[in-house]
């Protein structure tokens, strides 16, 4: 769930990862660091956000050196002469990259060697660098950063990454988990080797050391071989400065290739801004990236590399990305259609061979798969099932007849691709949902039906949702070769715009009890309301079926409640209403979203659609901007709450 970027080349590389870092925030934001290499390993970090870290100076050179360089590497001198009359160019902060990808095959990359030199000197070790250290003259050219969603070890300066190897020769950035850290660590220990900090990914550094020789690849190679979980890793060494060295294994990482500079990342957000063209690393492949080449390797031997291309886009951010996000939501809903339209899934519909439907999604996803499970069995008539993707253990009913469909905005949730291995072993069709071409659930579903509705930047999904929700109701359709009318799709979209430009209604600014309630359909517009609104407003919320209040929930009613009841659905009008006079009479404040004849305390009237399964597309926004008005108001940051980030790749 942390960001990691890495960059070689002609420019400022401390800006280059620095910015990187800011666009990955989403992924982890209680500390943050990066490690510059110059033939020395110079390491800035602390616990906070990436704009605090960027205000830490950067060490110089002539001050702080412990001891001085020894040699360069003939790929050093060689970047010497071609950065000679380069600047360092930043992309302008004000404008966030949102990147597509279409593949092609590759032209070779320009090869350049610098295997005969090795450099052989003691590093520099800076961590939560002082005040009044002046900046260094010369601009590093080798970096890698990284922000960090904790896991192992609190949210410290200790325990932010990078890391750096017992001897300091070695730097490395961690993202996921080992899951035998704790036996491995007891074998450093036998070494002599103590420990800097609480994480499991201190060891990575230090096993690529104790392996280090004269190839820092093979080092990796031979530390990864012992690790075992779900990572990504980065590491740079004083045996070669201009290198970097990554690895993935079931956690996203792509490398965007550039003239006389190479990046790598965790997400395409932080390379689109410098290059068009990037390599998406696949499960267990390692690359080593220098400023003139990448080299991709498979089980130890080079493999030929396959070029996607970067379609960058610029937007401005408004009062704040989650703001900006749900007024994008008729954008989102229009590019998914358009993918839909454009997607060739032939084959997932050319045959009747299923007979059942699950659906897998964690968070907001499986509230999406909820809404699937209507669909599939309203619309193609087909028995469906939701599932945690946590819970997904019991799939003995899964056979060649089940089609199995996995939803995620990032493509690189823990849970949800360990599902998604279980189902495809039992033979069922997979496909997937996601908003990130490249991503690991896209490349390992037998399907994948992108989304598209852009960059989606605050931790708490919104327009993300919303097309997951119109994607599966375009799919059911056109599973039993039914094709969902344009028209209400238009309507729909329309209807989202008219809603998304008016300003919310309603917020909250004391805390209550806070209760959502729907039936049927309105339910998981409750279910996701409730849950925007704990993630950003960090208030207990409450979400249950209207019905199921008299069975133990009611009990907690008081005058210090507030319920907000979700009412689209024609035939559940009568019980709602006597739901709310239940609710009332208990002194509860009621507020309605409705588009049909049932008051509350508060009234807010929705679009009334022909199919009622649009209806809960439109009804959800609302229900995020009232937790984004309530966050505001409790003046806390929507984008970016606490524990939580926006790519969970740890199970």
């Amino acid at each position: 769930m942390c960001g990691i970027v890495g960059y070689t080349g002609i420019k400022n590389a401390r800006e280059v990862v620095l910015y990187g870092l800011e666009l990955l925030e989403y992924r982890g934001y209680d500390s943050a660091g990066y490690v510059t290499n110059d033939g020395e390993l110079h390491i800035v970090k602390d616990k906070g956000r990436v704009s605090a870290l960027a205000k830490l100076p950067y060490p110089n050179i002539s001050e702080t050196s412990v001891s001085t360089t020894d040699m360069q590497t003939c790929e050093t001198q060689n970047l010497a002469r071609i950065s000679a009359d380069s600047k360092s160019q930043s992309p302008p902060k004000n404008n966030m990259q949102v990147a597509e990808i279409t593949e092609f095959k590759n032209p070779h990359s320009q090869q350049f060697s610098c295997d005969s030199c090795l450099a052989k000197q003691s590093p520099k070790f800076i961590e939560n660098i002082v005040p009044n250290v002046a900046i260094a003259s010369d601009p590093p050219h080798t970096a890698i950063g990284h922000t960090r969603w904790a896991t192992h070890g609190e949210p410290s300066a200790r325990n932010a990454h990078p890391h750096l190897s017992f001897d300091k020769r070695v730097a490395i950035c961690h993202n996921g988990i080992i899951e035998n850290y704790l036996e491995l660590k007891e074998e450093l220990k036998t070494f002599g080797i103590n420990f800097a900090s609480d994480t499991d990914s201190e060891l990575i550094a230090h096993f690529i050391a104790l392996n280090l020789k004269s190839d820092l690849k093979k080092a990796v190679e031979a530390t990864v071989a012992r690790l075992k979980g779900s990572f990504t890793i980065l590491a740079t060494s004083v045996v070669n400065p201009t290198e970097i060295v990554a690895y993935r294994k079931r956690a996203s990482l792509i490398i965007g290739l550039g003239e006389n500079e190479n990046l790598v990342a965790s997400d395409i957000l932080a390379l689109s801004a410098y290059t068009s063209r990037a390599i998406i690393l696949r499960d267990e492949q390692l690359a080593v990236i220098s400023p003139l080449k990448v080299k991709v390797y498979f089980n130890g031997k080079e493999i030929p590399q396959t070029i996607s291309k970067l379609d960058t886009q610029h937007f401005e951010p408004m009062d704040c990305h989650m703001q900006s996000e749900i007024l994008e939501i008729p954008c989102a809903l229009k590019r998914t259609y358009h993918s839909f339209c454009t997607t060739n899934l032939d084959n997932l519909f050319s045959n009747n061979k299923y007979n059942r439907v699950v659906l897998v999604g964690c968070g907001t996803a499986y509230h999406a798969a909820l809404f699937g499970k209507y669909c599939f069995e309203e619309i193609a008539e087909l028995p469906s099932e939701a599932v945690i993707a946590s819970e997904f253990y019991g799939c003995n009913f899964l056979n060649e007849h089940t089609l199995a469909v996995f939803i995620s905005q990032s493509g690189e949730t823990a849970d949800t691709l360990l599902a998604q291995k279980r189902a495809k072993d039992k033979g069922a069709t997979t496909l997937a949902l996601t908003n990130v071409k490249g991503s690991s659930l896209s490349y390992e579903s037998d399907f994948t039906l992108l989304l598209n509705c852009g960059a989606e930047i605050a931790v708490a999904a919104t327009k993300s949702f919303n097309s997951q929700l119109l994607a599966l109701y375009l799919i059911a359709h056109k599973l039993v070769g039914k094709i969902a009318k344009e028209d209400e799709i238009y309507n729909l979209i329309n209807e989202c715009n008219l809603l998304c430009q008016r300003p919310s209604p309603f917020r909250l600014e004391s805390e209550q009890k806070f209760f959502f309630i729907g039936r049927g359909l309105d339910f998981i517009t409750a279910r996701e309301g409730a849950l925007k609104f704990k993630e950003i407003t960090y208030n207990m919320t409450d979400a249950q079926p209207a019905g199921e209040l008299k069975h133990g929930t009611i009990a907690l009613i008081d005058k210090q409640s507030l319920v907000v009841a979700v009412l689209t659905e024609e035939r559940e009008k009568n019980k709602m209403q006597t739901s709310l006079n239940e609710l009332k009479s208990r002194g509860a404040n009621t507020i309605v979203l409705t588009n049909l004849d049932c008051e509350g305390d508060i009234t807010i009237k929705l679009p009334k659609h022909n199919d009622k399964l649009l209806s809960v597309i439109s009804a959800v926004i609302p229900l995020q901007q009232l937790a984004l008005s309530t966050s505001k108001a409790f003046g806390l940051d929507p984008d970016k709450p606490r524990n939580l980030a926006k790519s969970v790749t740890v199970d």
